[in-house]
Order: structure tokens, then C-alpha cells, then sequence
């Protein structure tokens, strides 16, 4: 299947997905009820939800840039916000976020990151990512036993298994980073299954290709080893960016002028509820993230303010980077076509 189908798939999925949840959404609600809670709505919560989103991208623009510095490359800034704008539109369109790394890293080729630099930057990116996910939720989650027992009873089995499949993947990226001959295995065991079928004209050419890749890779991940004071900067600077998006509902709360239930119980739900929702092999956790957030947060927002504030979580937790993505993605096709014409 050519890619141009699969993306247009993933984008017929994600509309389907919102139609099923405007569907939903509006039968057990009546429309005339969500628009008038829409309504009440002061522009300025806006402007507050769209920084909530900015300073998640900033952030991790700020965290990638300085694993770039550490590794003696330079890129603008400007740049840097564009790969990070485009490696979370991608994931949010592709089965597990699988298409975002692979994205983020070709981009940086294209502003001179080698590839192997590049990987392990975001493969150590991808590790204090899950890191701070991990014990961030889990702080949250002991500060707020008692509330998250009483709110999400019968919902514990959902998070715990969300543990496991983030904690796998922490563990399954220190065996990558430590361990060089595990890489070149399964890059060599994938290439060996391809050449079977006839996909590599020239396999040795590849194999030491891939090798010098790896040893790239290694020794960027090496360099980074050496610094546990900027790896936990890093770790900060990730709280950080996780705290912005999470906040989202509890500033839907504040816009709703509801009252009653705390912000560090409202951003425990907020990020147990990513924990629980993550591992949907989905594009975008579509329908998880959405069901997820109508059960978790039931009660916390009462009546049709419920379908309300869903609307406007998704919207600027998850749809409005798939406007910019796009948005920037055409214009880095348009930008090189005319490079291309010039030439």
C-alpha cells in the first residue's frame, strides 16, 4: 500500500472517529445545551488553551535544541520548532506514533544532524519522555489515592496495563542505548528478511551502511551518558512540557466556573487518563482518548459541560497541531518545489 493511501486512511479514520464522537456526544446531550455551554465560554480561555499547546512544543523544542548543542551541531531555532511541529503531527496520525521519530529524524538530515546523531537524540528524548511520564503520573497518582480510587474504581486495570506497556518501552530503549551489539542484530536480522524478497539490490553496501550508522549512534549516545546533570535538566524541562498539555482541563474547569475538585486531582486524572489511553495502536489513541476522557472525568464535569469540555480538550490537545502540521507541511513541499524550479 503506498503511503499517500495509508495518510489518507489514518485522516479518514480520525474523521470518522470525531464524527462517532459528535454523534455520541450529541444524543445523549441536547446540541442546544453544549452550544450555549460553548457560548459562555470568554474568548480569553482561548487564547489560554492554545499557550497550554504552544508550551508544549516550545518545550520540546527547547529540549531537542539543547541535546543538539551537546552533540556540537547547530540549527536554528526556528527549525527545531518546525521538526518538533511536524514529529507530533505525524504521530498523531500514524498507528502507535510511529511515524513521528522517523520524521523528526530527516528533517534533522536535512538541517545536518546525521542520521545516527539524530536517532539517538530522540531515542534518549523518547526514554526521559517516558521517564518523567512514568513518575510524574505515578507521584500524582499516590499525592491522590484517595480521589483517584473514588473517581476511577473499576478503571485501575486500564491504567496499570498503560504502566506496563510505557514501562516496556523504557526498558526496551536502555537495552538499545547500552548495548551495541543488540542494534546491529536487528538491523542486520530486518535486513536479511527484506533481502529475501528482493527489496535490496546491493546488501553488503547497506549492512555497512547501517553499521556506521550504529557506531554513530552509539557514540552520540555515549557522549550523552557522560552528562547526568543536563539528562536531568532534560527530565525538568519534560515535566514541564507534560504539565502544559495536561492542564488543559484544569483550566476548562476554571473557564466552566466548576469548584470542588482540586488541580493536583484534576491534572492526576489528566494524566492517567494519557497513561491508560497511550498504548491504543491507533492513530492519535483515536476513541480511547476520547471514551477515556468521558469516563475519567465524569462527575468532575457534570452534564453536557461532560461533552464540552471533551470537544475543547481535543481540539487543542490534539487537533489543532493536526492544523498546523498540515499547515507546515505543505509549505515545506511548497518551499521545495520552488528550490527545486529555481534550480
Amino acid at each position: 500500500m503506498k503511503a499517500s493511501t495509508k495518510r489518507w486512511l489514518n485522516f479518514g479514520f480520525l474523521f470518522l472517529t470525531l464524527a462517532l464522537v459528535l454523534f455520541i456526544g450529541f444524543r445523549g446531550n441536547e446540541p442546544a445545551e453544549v452550544l450555549k455551554e460553548l457560548k459562555s465560554l470568554s474568548p480569553g480561555w482561548g487564547m489560554v488553551f492554545i499557550a497550554c499547546w504552544f508550551f508544549y512544543m516550545v518545550f520540546e523544542t527547547i529540549s531537542i535544541n539543547a541535546f543538539i548543542k551537546q552533540q556540537n551541531y547547530k540549527v536554528s531555532l526556528w527549525h527545531i520548532f518546525k521538526v518538533v511541529l511536524i514529529g507530533n503531527y505525524y504521530s498523531n496520525i500514524t498507528p502507535s506514533s510511529t511515524g513521528g521519530q522517523p520524521m523528526q529524524v530527516y528533517y534533522l538530515k536535512k538541517y545536518g544532524v546525521p542520521i545516527g546523531v539524530g536517532t539517538s537524540i530522540l531515542a534518549v528524548r523518547f526514554f526521559v519522555y517516558q521517564l518523567a511520564l512514568l513518575t510524574m503520573s505515578t507521584f500524582l497518582w499516590v499525592t491522590n489515592a484517595g480521589f483517584i480510587q473514588q473517581q476511577l474504581k473499576g478503571k485501575i486495570a486500564l491504567i496499570i496495563i498503560g504502566y506496563l506497556f510505557n514501562f516496556a518501552s523504557v526498558i526496551g530503549i536502555l537495552l538499545l542505548a547500552i548495548n551495541k551489539k543488540l542494534i546491529a542484530w536487528l538491523l542486520n536480522l530486518i535486513i536479511n528478511l527484506i533481502s529475501k524478497i528482493k527489496f535490496i539490490k546491493n546488501k553488503s553496501k547497506l549492512i555497512n551502511k547501517i553499521n556506521n550508522q550504529v557506531s554513530t549512534f552509539n557514540d552520540s549516545v555515549s557522549m550523552i551518558k557522560k552528562h547526568p546533570g543536563e539528562l536531568f535538566i532534560q527530565y525538568l524541562i519534560t515535566i514541564l512540557q507534560l504539565t502544559s498539555i495536561f492542564a488543559i482541563p484544569i483550566f476548562l474547569y476554571k473557564a466552566f466556573n466548576l469548584s470542588g475538585t482540586s488541580n493536583s486531582e484534576l491534572l492526576a486524572i489528566s494524566t492517567l487518563l494519557y497513561v491508560a489511553a497511550s498504548y491504543t495502536p491507533l492513530p492519535g489513541a483515536s476513541g480511547a482518548q476520547e471514551g477515556g476522557f468521558a469516563i475519567f472525568f465524569d462527575n468532575i464535569f457534570p452534564g453536557a459541560t461532560l461533552f464540552s469540555a471533551l470537544l475543547l480538550w481535543r481540539f487543542f490537545s490534539y487537533y489543532l497541531t493536526l492544523l498546523f502540521g498540515i499547515a507546515i507541511t505543505i509549505r515545506s513541499m511548497f518551499t521545495k518545489k520552488d528550490k527545486d524550479n529555481k534550480s
